[in-house]
């Protein structure tokens, strides 16, 4: 076609195929081209011979593992890469260590089919029939490809020495001895978590804590069951009780011995100056200090309690008048954790973040230029750059962060239109139960 490639131009069109390998001598480095920054070259060397002799030396971490494993139980240390797996095999003594990765197993230097090593420390706890492994080992060094799918009851003791980036891995490797028929009434865990200075830079143990609630939050453990769902069990365990006299929003008043409220609100989107469909739903529990509660269980009790409880007389002004100064600082702050919800996105991937500094680039010379028109495509897609995507989005990401810079300025106008921003929320208040004791309450209560 007439144009010259390149090593770079080879290596767009190859990717990761190994053609490129027979071609990439005979053709040269483009000045303007290059993708290796050279004028690094010298640190990234020192670099090298730094950790080469750092691996050679002490290794602090390796030696608690040691002292952790000198009483002998059986144990399964779960390791991040390959590499580490080999290091503390030559570390922790050759012998008695055995090790499985996704490309090979074995027990000290000799290599043993996979099945064997995992069978070691699975119930039956015994080699495979025909083999000879020598002594049963107590350790076993793997990475996450032991990690699912498979029994190792023989473990008594679990020792993640590096941690996984998710929590769901993290629960798969425990899973793995603490499963049904293992063999010890108690498996010990142990997290060898980074170094404060570590962590202050990978922020591992934080992300963690994080993933770790979202399963909760999405509804898909037994306690983020009970915390989305239990609205609807007791829709239908009372239905057939609020049938006879229709439950309906608005305020009441029953006698109880607790002093409180029972509280209903709404966060409801606004489009147009009109309430828009999905409202977010709150019902908590108001007692005489004016703590808030949205605890199931204690709802639930109050729930039954109104259910049997002989109506009173309609709420007085002043009891509605505290409960309202109560629930103001509980509303607000969900309207504060909504709006902060609005910036809250999803780390970018590699291409989003290439793309976003590409377009800062652009927007600046459009801005020197005061080419308004280009800066408003600049500006659309920059938004749709930093919202979410579908797969067939972030593959347009990708190949839009890839582009020369005349191509990538055409394509602007045909970016798709970002995510809409969400719109504002108002409260609305659905229902209030004034719990008012038979008699005159002391200070603090509801009732006048």
């Amino acid at each position: 076609g007439g144009r010259t490639l390149d090593r770079a131009a080879l290596r767009r069109f190859t990717a990761p195929a190994d053609d490129q390998l027979v071609l990439w001598p005979l053709l040269p480095i483009a000045p303007a081209d290059s993708e290796l920054a050279l004028d690094d070259l010298d640190p990234v060397g020192e670099l090298v011979e730094t950790v080469r002799r750092l691996a050679a030396g002490p290794d602090p971490k390796c030696d608690r593992l040691r002292e952790l494993l000198a009483d002998g139980r059986i144990t399964v240390v779960f390791v991040g890469a390959r590499e580490t797996v080999h290091h503390l095999r030559d570390r922790l003594g050759r012998e008695c260590v055995a090790w499985c990765t996704g490309e090979a197993a074995g027990i000290g230097p000799l290599r043993v089919p996979r099945a064997t090593v995992l069978e070691l420390f699975s119930p039956a706890g015994a080699p495979a029939r025909g083999s000879s492994v020598g002594p049963r080992p107590t350790v076993l060094v793997t990475t996450d490809v032991s990690a699912e799918g498979l029994d190792l009851q023989r473990a008594e003791r679990v020792v993640h020495y590096d941690l996984p980036w998710t929590a769901v891995r993290l629960e798969q490797r425990d899973g793995r001895a603490l499963r049904l028929g293992s063999a010890h009434p108690v498996v010990d865990v142990v997290r060898m978590e980074p170094a404060a200075e570590l962590e202050h830079r990978l922020r591992q143990l934080e992300l963690l804590e994080r993933k770790s609630g979202l399963p909760a939050a999405a509804g898909l453990t037994a306690a983020g069951r009970r915390r989305w769902r239990w609205r609807l069990e007791i829709a239908d365990r009372f239905g057939a009780r609020t049938s006879a006299a229709a439950a309906r929003s608005g305020i009441a008043a029953v006698g109880s011995e607790t002093s409180g409220a029972l509280v209903g609100f709404e966060l409801i989107p606004v489009t147009d100056c009109q309430p828009a469909l999905d409202p977010v739903f709150h019902l908590g529990w108001i007692d005489s200090t004016g703590a808030w509660s949205e605890d199931p269980d204690l709802l639930e009790r109050r729930l039954v309690e109104a259910t049997s409880a002989s109506a009173g007389a309609a709420p007085t002004a002043e009891e509605i008048h505290r409960v309202l100064t109560a629930l103001l600082p509980v509303v607000r702050r969900r309207l504060v954790a909504a709006a902060l919800d609005r910036w809250r996105r999803a780390d970018p991937t590699a291409g989003a973040r290439r793309l976003i500094r590409r377009l800062n680039a652009l927007a600046a010379a459009a801005v020197r230029r005061r080419r308004d028109q280009e800066l408003a495509a600049i500006e659309r897609a920059m938004r749709f750059a930093r919202g979410g995507h579908t797969a067939g989005e972030a593959m347009l990401v990708e190949a839009l962060a890839e582009l020369p810079e005349p191509r990538l300025r055409e394509r602007l106008p045909l970016v798709p239109e970002p995510s809409p921003e969400p719109p504002p929320l108002e409260p609305r208040l659905v229902g209030l139960i004034v719990f008012r004791p038979p008699r005159r309450p002391g200070p603090g209560g509801f009732s006048g």
